[in-house]
């Protein structure tokens, strides 16, 4: 009999160490996302940053349009997946803060950027474009945001919930500023 009671918490640690593996798994789907998500922002901002006034943006646009997409359809992807994922641990959350702080800033700063061009892209006719696909981006990041902080314990939601405001706070200057 106290031969079992020693076993006891061996027997226990596979099982512990198999729990933080599956937490991870499931982290690592949200992480996975995240990065999907900064590379087309990345693109997006490359296509962005190599508009000049004496670009011919309308020539440009299929570009701009296309990596556009890519982002819309990577909020897609990201969140389709996400929601197939089991919810995460305190343990988890902490290593997507820094992941979703990227993510945050990253499209913030991309934003910023699209509306530097501002004059470029309104000389060109296409404001209303931009408006729509921002529009477009600004739903499904509603919805990615959402499916994201539905995975997170209840007392860490907060954090995600200002870190999607940020996001969703360019989206909403950009469509103003485009309108």
């Amino acid at each position: 009999m106290r031969f079992s009671v020693l076993l006891a918490p061996l027997l226990a640690v596979p099982s512990l160490a198999g729990l933080i593996n599956v937490e991870k798994r499931q982290a690592s789907i949200l992480t996975g996302a995240f990065a999907d998500l900064n590379t087309k922002l990345n693109a997006f901002d490359q296509q962005v940053s190599a508009l000049t006034p004496s670009s011919d943006v309308a020539k440009s646009q299929s570009q701009l349009v296309a990596a556009s997409q890519a982002i819309l359809n990577s909020m897609k992807t990201g969140e389709a997946a996400i929601k197939g994922a089991k919810p995460l641990g305190l343990l988890e959350v902490t290593g997507l803060i820094s992941d979703g702080t990227a993510l945050a800033t990253n499209a913030q700063k991309v934003l910023a950027d699209l509306t530097s061009k501002q004059d470029i892209i309104k000389k060109a006719n296409l404001g209303p474009l931009v408006v729509t696909q921002l529009k477009a981006q600004k739903a499904a990041a509603d919805t990615f945001a959402k499916a994201t902080t539905d995975k997170l314990p209840t007392g860490t939601q907060t954090i995600g919930g200002t870190l999607i405001t940020a996001i969703t706070n360019a989206l909403d200057s950009g469509i103003k500023i485009f309108s």
